[in-house]
């Protein structure tokens, strides 16, 4: 088909094993020596293994290992510029590493509340910090403006609910709040401004981007998000606990998928033979804790290569279709990295077009992959040849057909002639693929339609049960109902045909992504489908809904689509009708500088709504949620807007939504949940109580270690010296320390969760309030808040909380 652009492969370069278990998500590489490059592994043992292949053959030689002595959450590679001399310890080092015009990396391991930055050449400590918040994960950046206006390279730190960024000195330089714990993170531009935005992924089962301590961009997904990777342009992948996998272009999605299994890393290579060129083919490369690696294309989801690692099995290549009809060992993907182990110090930044792709699975076993180009021909030795991405049969008559699309019909001579000017590559190859499926598919919809118009044309067989009058039609309504608590979607047809089957896609709303409504025993021409919704979001539903007689066994599938407003779970109901001790007595007062029937105009599409527009300056409008029986009230009086709520995440929702829908960046506010500021002054006195115990229980735990060694000293010369007795005596009291330490840990185990707990209200407290706000003033209530947090200030925090500076 062509001479330069196969259809592609990885085949193994090479396969290690290391005897340890490895945690997933903690497989790093790094120049951590001036040697060349390493892999840094963390273990289930609470310790971290480099691995250095270029040091010596021996496998005892091979890695060495970084004690831990606690849970590892995360681990990452740094490039600290700062005073790079100073990393290497002695002069003659120094020498080398400049001689190489390199530094070498920084290993940077989190734990539940350290942050590491550890020298592998040095076997030291660049800096050590306690963050009370957490380690959840590590982003190590070059520089980020937004985020910290100097050139210096930062580490971000995503912990529970909160974000910050420490320098290359271990100074924090920025600190901001998430609506929940922080899973992971990544850099992508999505709005293709030429600045990298910071992709948070949290528990919450959301995407945020953030510019500085704005977000700027947010996506509610059905399940907490796991992973997430950059692809370039403006792309990124994503992962949720449920098996699903997906692409989204800026706030587009490209496509998504559900396993049944559940995705522990992610990477991009690009697996063309020819790389570095015009033809590279950068694809998804999956790993899940089955233990299988595949690569998918980035536009369409496809997979095109994929293959099982297994520390007791060697399977071949095998196709998408039986990739969930096997689970082949117990081990599971533990990271997915790109780079050269065999290059040494030759070069220490390897180029892309050398880089392999290396897995590592959770038992321990290494293996590198690199591109290898399948001949066109048909291999009739091959044991599997339906592995192949594209059989040899499809590519024949696909480069045919290409060939007859792109440069017409003709003799041998000049379509020889045109193959040599024009090669396909691998994407028209697939995107052609795809549009003959299409053409296909719509030939024989076509088929069938004409069959029928036919019928009805020549005015015989009338009768026909498979045939419905051309007229009818399929309405899409959407109904609250307080005694089910529930929205109700009804889906009803305008004449006697009844409707069989709807099939409603939402993967926001269901479980699964879908949801399949029958009506087999008894038919109707009417189908309601109850929805419960935990969020409020805002989506779109596809639904097919399947139409026909009821005796008739040829039906019609009618396609249509129905837009959920954001607070559609909210019904509407008369300010008179709420009871004064149902009212709400919290809320948030701000200023806006817009018509009042701009403001109708967000009514009307943020709820189950059509409030009319009308000369008047004031609006009176209430609301009760059908998940929680809670008020809801606005009240506009000429340009001061105040929403009365209990709900502090329902006031930021409407406040943030409403911003977006007049394009407003900067909003001052004030407001008064005095609910929330009790609690949050409660927390803060927990957090000093369960700060003092921590430091209590750590100074009996270090007395009782100074006593053991003394025992242990003791109870070593009284064996040698044959004193028994003593011998015993010093174990018993050995025993009963030990225990008592085991219960100093218990305590102090239960106290940390309480301090986390704790801490983990507050900057939610923080982070919903700061959403009253936007724009510079959301920034100031943000510092200022974390300010007095430091300080240990109450009163000053509250004041905070309660009105932007306006100054």
């Amino acid at each position: 088909l062509c001479s330069r652009q196969h259809i592609m492969s990885l085949v193994s370069a090479f396969e290690t094993r290391v005897n340890v278990n490895i945690v997933e998500g903690l497989c790093k590489l790094g120049f951590y020596e001036k040697e060349g490059l390493s892999l840094a592994l963390g273990t289930t043992s609470w310790n971290v293994v480099i691995l250095s292949p270029y040091e010596s053959a021996s496998a005892s030689a091979l890695k060495k290992r970084l004690a831990i002595n606690r849970d590892i959450s995360c681990i990452e590679t740094a490039q600290f510029q700062l005073h790079q001399n100073n990393l290497i310890a002695s002069p003659e080092e120094t020498e080398d590493t400049n001689h190489n015009n390199q530094a070498v990396d920084i290993l940077l391991i989190g734990t539940s509340t350290n942050l590491l930055a550890y020298n592998v050449q040095t076997n030291s400590d660049i800096f050590y910090k306690d963050v009370p918040d957490g380690v959840n994960c590590i982003l190590f950046v070059s520089k980020l403006p937004h985020i910290c206006a100097t050139q210096s390279s930062l580490v971000i730190v995503g912990g529970n609910c909160s974000i910050q960024a420490f320098d290359e000195l271990g100074e924090e330089v920025f600190w901001t709040v998430t609506s929940d714990n922080v899973n992971c993170m990544i850099l992508c531009d999505i709005d293709n401004d030429g600045i990298d935005e910071l992709l948070v992924g949290s528990q919450d089962c959301t995407i945020k981007a953030f510019k500085g301590e704005q977000v700027v961009y947010s996506i509610a997904e059905s399940e907490m998000v796991t992973h997430l990777q950059s692809l370039g342009n403006g792309r990124f992948a994503y992962s949720l606990h449920n098996g699903t996998l997906g692409v989204y272009a800026g706030k587009t999605k490209l496509w998504n998928i559900q396993m049944k299994q559940k995705v522990t890393a992610m990477n991009m290579y690009d697996i063309s033979f020819h790389r570095g060129d015009q033809d590279s083919w950068w694809c998804l490369i999956v790993g899940w804790n089955n233990g299988l690696i595949e690569a998918r294309a980035i536009q369409t989801g496809k997979v095109v290569w994929s293959k099982f690692i297994s520390d007791d099995h060697d399977d071949d290549d095998h196709d998408e279709d039986n990739q969930d009809l096997r689970n082949i060992g117990n081990g599971g993907v533990a990271g997915i990295v790109c780079g050269n182990l065999r290059s040494g110090n030759s070069n220490r930044r390897t180029e892309k077009k050398d880089e392999e792709l290396i897995t590592i699975s959770s038992k321990g076993s290494i293996t590198a992959w690199i591109p290898k180009a399948k001949s066109p021909k048909v291999d009739r030795n091959a044991a599997n040849t339906e592995t192949n991405i594209i059989g040899q049969e499809r590519k024949s008559t696909i480069g045919q057909t290409l060939r007859r699309s792109l440069y017409g019909g003709g003799n041998s001579a000049n379509e020889k002639s045109n193959e040599a000017e024009r090669m396909a590559t691998i994407e028209e190859l697939v995107e052609l693929e795809a549009l003959q499926a299409e053409r296909n598919e719509l030939q024989e919809q076509f088929g069938h339609l004409r069959s029928n118009w036919q019928k009805l044309k020549s005015g015989k067989n009338t009768d026909d049960p498979s045939l419905i009058p051309t007229n009818t039609e399929i309405s899409c309504t959407l109904t609250p109902s307080v005694e089910k608590g529930r929205l109700l979607l009804v889906m009803t047809s305008n004449n006697a045909t009844v409707i069989k089957c709807a099939i409603i896609y939402g993967d926001k709303v269901f479980e699964n992504g879908s949801f399949m409504l029958s009506q087999t025993l008894n038919p109707m021409s009417r189908i309601t489908l109850p929805l419960k919704f935990e969020k409020d979001l805002q989506c779109t539903l596809s639904i097919k809904v399947i139409v026909g007689h009821v005796s008739s066994t040829q039906n019609h599938v009618f396609e249509l689509s129905h837009k959920i407003p954001r607070f559609a779970s909210y019904l509407y109901v008369p300010s008179s009708s709420i009871a004064p001790q149902d009212r709400p007595k919290s809320y948030v007062e701000f200023v806006l500088t817009e018509r009042v029937n701009r403001l109708i105009l967000w009514l009307n599409q943020a709820f189950l709504l059509e409030f009319e527009t009308n000369a008047r300056k004031h609006i009176d409008i209430s609301f009760v949620s059908l998940r929680r029986k809670e008020f809801l009230t606005l009240h506009v009086k000429e340009q001061n807007i105040k929403i009365w709520t209990e709900n502090l995440g329902l006031a930021g929702d409407i406040v943030q939504d409403i911003c977006q829908y007049l394009s407003i960046t900067e909003l001052a506010s004030v407001c008064a949940f005095e609910n929330e500021f009790q609690a949050l002054h409660e927390n803060l006195r927990n957090v000093e109580q369960y700060s003092e115990i921590r430091n209590r229980l750590s100074i009996d735990i270090a007395a009782n270690t100074s006593i053991i060694k003394n025992l242990i000293v003791k109870s070593q010369d009284c064996r040698s010296q044959k004193q028994y007795s003593e011998f015993k005596k010093h174990y018993a009291e050995l025993y009963d320390i030990n225990q008592e330490m085991i219960a100093e840990f218990i305590k102090r185990q239960n106290n940390h969760a309480n301090l986390i707990n704790a801490l983990k209200a507050i900057n939610q407290t923080i982070q919903g309030v700061s959403r009253l706000r936007l724009g510079k003033y959301q920034k100031m209530t943000v510092n200022a808040a974390r300010n007095a947090v430091k300080n240990k200030n109450a009163e000053a925090l509250i004041n905070a909380l309660r009105s932007a500076h306006t100054q």
